[in-house]
C-alpha cells in the first residue's frame, strides 16, 4: 500500500502474473471525492482511446457512497482500478531537499534534460490537438451503440479553484490585458494543474515515459493555460523563484523549447495537419514568457500565493510596459465617496444602538 497526497493506493496480484492498482481518495483531502472519481474516468477514457498519451487503462470504478450497483459495493466508496504500470517516478529533485525547497538535481545532464523534455513535447502537442467547446470537465457518456463520448456535463475541478474567489480585485482589472483574444472563447484544450515529474513514470534506464498518472485534476481550460511555459522545469515553485532561480529557468526553457521545436518539426514532416507555423505551441510559451502571460497564468493558477511579492514584481514589469499601473487602483474621489459612506454607516450603527440600549432601559423588569 502506498499514498500520495489525495489518494490511497493498493497494489494487487494475480497468479497469473497480472497487477492492478486500486485507488481511494483520501477523505478530508479529497472534498468531492465522488466528482475527482467521475472526471478521472472522463479523462483517462478519453487520454486512452483518442491520444497517444500513454495512461493506464481503467480495469473498473465506483462512484456512489452507499448506493448498490452491479458491480459497486455500496460501503466501499468511490475507487478506481487500473492496469499497474511497472516504472518508476520521473526523479528531477535534489535530495535530500534543501532547506530552502526544492530545487532541480544538479547531477542532470542536458542531454537527459532534452530526453524527457522531448517526450513531455510529445504529451502536450497530443493535448493541444484535441479541442472543446466549453470550460469544464469531460465526462464519459456510454451509447447504446457501444459508442463513446466525452461532452463537457460540469464544471472544471480545479486544485485551486476555491482559493481564486479569495483572490482580490486587481487582477480582474488587469486580465483582459493578459488573456488572448484569440483563445479567450475557445476552443478549449485538456490541461492538467498537477502535471509534473512526480506523477510521470519512466524507465529507470532510459527515461523513456511510461505512464502519465494522477490525472484527476484534468479538464478543458483556455489554451493559454497549456500553452503557458511549464514551471516544473527547474522543479522550483515559481512563487520562491530568486533572481538565480530565473535566470536558471530561462536556460533550462530554452533546452525545453528545442525540444519542442523538434518534436513539432518531426510531426509536421510526417504530415500531422495540426502543427501549423504561424500557431507553433513553442513560439506562444516563448512569446508567453516575453509579454507576462506566463506570470498572469501563475497568479491564477497557484491562488495559495497570490499575495506573493515575487509574483506581482514579475508581472507589474509587464504591467508597466503596457502603461496598466493605474488599472484596478480607485481613484482619490472614489476612495473619499467610500470613506464617506463607511462613516455613514458607522453613524446609522452608532444611533441605532443608542435606540436599542433606550428601549432595553425603558422596558419594565418582568414581574
Amino acid at each position: 500500500m502506498a499514498n500520495g497526497s489525495f489518494n490511497w493506493t493498493f497494489k494487487v496480484g494475480f497468479e497469473d502474473g497480472t497487477f492492478w492498482e486500486v485507488r481511494f481518495p483520501i477523505l478530508g483531502n479529497v472534498v468531492h471525492a465522488e466528482e475527482k472519481i467521475r472526471r478521472e474516468v472522463g479523462v483517462l477514457s478519453f487520454l486512452k482511446e483518442r491520444t497517444q498519451v500513454p495512461v493506464p487503462k481503467i480495469i473498473a470504478f465506483g462512484i456512489a457512497f452507499g448506493i448498490a450497483s452491479d458491480n459497486h459495493d455500496p460501503e466501499v466508496g468511490p475507487f478506481l482500478i487500473t492496469e499497474c504500470i511497472e516504472g518508476v517516478t520521473l526523479s528531477m529533485e535534489e535530495i535530500p531537499r534543501p532547506s530552502y525547497g526544492a530545487t532541480l538535481r544538479r547531477d542532470i545532464t542536458d542531454e537527459t534534460l532534452c530526453t524527457i523534455y522531448r517526450q513531455v513535447s510529445k504529451v502536450l502537442l497530443e493535448l493541444s490537438k484535441h479541442s472543446f467547446d466549453q470550460i469544464g470537465a469531460p465526462i464519459m457518456v456510454e451509447h447504446s451503440n457501444g459508442t463513446r463520448s466525452w461532452p463537457i456535463k460540469s464544471a472544471p475541478l480545479t486544485l485551486k479553484m476555491n482559493e481564486i474567489e479569495q483572490a482580490g480585485n486587481r487582477l480582474l482589472h488587469i486580465s483582459p490585458h493578459f488573456v488572448t483574444e484569440k483563445h479567450n472563447s475557445g476552443p478549449f484544450t485538456l490541461f492538467c494543474d498537477d502535471f509534473r515529474p512526480g506523477n510521470i513514470l519512466v524507465n529507470p534506464d532510459t527515461f523513456e515515459i511510461l505512464a502519465v498518472i494522477d490525472l484527476e485534476w484534468t479538464y478543458a481550460a483556455p489554451y493559454q493555460f497549456l500553452y503557458s511555459p511549464p514551471k516544473w522545469v527547474i522543479i522550483e515553485r515559481t512563487c520562491s523563484w530568486t533572481t538565480h532561480s530565473l535566470a536558471l529557468y530561462q536556460t533550462k526553457l530554452q533546452l525545453f523549447l528545442q525540444a519542442f521545436e523538434d518534436e513539432e518539426a518531426s510531426r509536421e514532416a510526417e504530415g500531422d495537419l495540426s502543427i501549423v507555423s504561424a500557431k507553433r505551441m513553442s513560439a506562444l510559451m516563448e512569446q508567453s514568457m516575453e509579454d507576462g502571460k506566463f506570470w498572469f497564468s501563475e497568479m491564477v493558477l497557484d491562488a495559495f500565493n497570490f499575495d506573493d511579492p515575487d509574483y506581482w514584481s514579475n508581472l507589474e514589469r509587464h504591467v508597466a510596459d503596457r502603461e496598466l499601473l493605474g488599472v484596478g487602483i480607485p481613484a482619490e474621489s472614489e476612495v473619499e465617496a467610500f470613506v464617506a459612506r463607511k462613516l455613514a454607516d458607522l453613524e446609522q450603527y452608532n444611533t441605532d444602538l443608542q435606540s436599542l440600549k433606550t428601549t432595553t432601559e425603558e422596558k419594565p423588569d418582568a414581574a
